[in-house]
């Protein structure tokens, strides 16, 4: 099956991709036949929706308490459908590009990102010769389901609380004025002289005027 770039585009936005759902407990999980058995289911559904044309995703979910999902996805590009709308950034919108089948494994214990994507193959290989791609899925898949399960098992490791941002240490030079306590002054005792009083004895002297007194003779003009 072969696609156009923008068609592939287009579905995908849209929605249009068919979808197949079943379960699987851990306990068949961990049987090689029980786990072959659900995936062949996979195939079977996704080869019929190649066949007419369609795009699909066929998922076996692992009902653990943290489940695990196992699909088998149709493609042009080592890209989940969830992240298809990148797939414009690595071909032209007119670019029409052969439809492949990849395995995508997801769980927060399987590695950082919580996903695993891989190739099986081109469609057309893919219904070839479903029972290869089949044993390739089944091979990585418990390998992955067994890493899981003891990534599940360790105990969680406790949350580190958040780091206070650390206060800027502001060193303040403070100089220290050393204030010698000045003695309060001696009062000054000025022993003001006492002046002595000039007593000035104005001795008014008494001025004696004698008035010269004229004692006018009357002479007696006689008149003769």
């Amino acid at each position: 099956m072969d696609i156009n770039i923008q068609h592939y585009l287009n579905r995908t936005a849209d929605e249009q991709v068919q979808h197949f759902e079943q379960s699987i407990t851990p306990e068949a999980a961990a049987s090689d036949a029980a786990l072959q058995t659900a995936i062949e289911q996979l195939a079977t559904a996704i080869n019929g929706a190649t066949a007419a044309g369609e795009l699909m995703r066929a998922t076996l979910t692992v009902s653990t308490p943290e489940p695990t999902l196992i699909s088998l996805e149709t493609g042009v590009i080592n890209l989940p459908l969830a992240n298809a709308k990148k797939v414009g950034g690595f071909f032209e919108p007119d670019e029409i590009v052969p439809v492949k089948i990849y395995l995508v494994v997801e769980s927060k214990f399987l590695n950082a990102s919580g996903l695993h994507i891989s190739l099986l193959a081109t469609s057309g290989d893919f219904a070839k010769d479903s029972s290869s791609a089949v044993s390739a899925a089944v091979t990585q898949v418990s390998a992955y389901l067994l890493h899981i399960q003891e990534e599940a098992a360790k105990p969680e490791p406790e949350p580190t609380p958040a780091k206070k941002p650390a206060a800027k240490k502001t060193t303040r030079r403070t100089t220290k004025k050393t204030t010698s306590k000045r003695k309060p002054a001696a009062k000054k005792t000025t022993t003001r002289k006492t002046a002595a009083k000039k007593s000035t004895t104005k001795t008014a002297a008494k001025k004696t005027t004698t008035r010269k007194t004229t004692t006018k003779a009357a002479a007696k003009k006689a008149g003769a």
